[in-house]
């Protein structure tokens, strides 16, 4: 419960902070001390970040990776090439894991930083082939998460969290894992 509390922000007592000073500090021994064996994960799910854009973060929360994501538009050369560059980049770097963000959404309001919900399997072949790529690239693992967006995203906001969310499509959404998970193959590329 203290933990919880903690990662949300609310306030804690004294003894509550001294005994998650002294939990984290035992965290950073016991990684200190085991570094060797330690992986080090990141984040990679956009290209071509518009630094520029940085100071409009604060009245549109995507001002600077519009269009940015990469996995739906994966089977143009040049993106990919880009990504590939990227994930050596990555490697060279320490990096031995990597999580990316499978955006989907329905048809209405489809974009380019987004599968459209009713095709799946688009999106395993794109995930099979960017997987090919991270082992490629040396990476130890790849974490795939799944990023409704729009209508089929059930924290989605018009004027209250959820208010928008359609339940009516949990079927495709459904029918979209299927899809694209059957497009991957799963052997031992990792």
């Amino acid at each position: 419960m203290t933990y919880g509390r903690a990662t949300m922000g609310l306030s804690l007592s004294t003894s509550h902070r001294t005994f998650l000073a002294a939990w984290f500090g035992c965290l950073a021994i016991v990684s200190t001390s085991r570094a060797e064996a330690t992986d080090y994960g990141i984040n990679f799910s956009f290209l071509n970040v518009v630094a520029e854009n940085v100071a409009l973060c604060s009245t549109s929360k995507n001002a600077t990776i519009k269009d940015a994501a990469f996995l739906p538009k994966y089977d143009q050369p040049e993106i990919r090439a880009q990504v590939q560059a990227q994930l050596e980049t990555m490697r060279k770097s320490g990096f031995s894991t990597v999580r990316t963000i499978v955006f989907f959404g329905p048809q209405a309001k489809f974009q380019k930083n987004w599968f459209d919900v009713v095709n799946g399997a688009a999106a395993g072949a794109a995930i099979a082939n960017y997987a090919t790529d991270v082992k490629r690239a040396g990476f130890k693992s790849l974490t795939i998460a799944l990023g409704p967006q729009g209508t089929i995203h059930p924290a989605c906001r018009r004027t209250a969290w959820g208010d928008c969310y359609d339940q009516s499509l949990l079927p495709t959404v459904v029918k979209f894992v299927e899809d694209s998970q059957r497009q991957i193959k799963i052997d031992d590329t990792f």
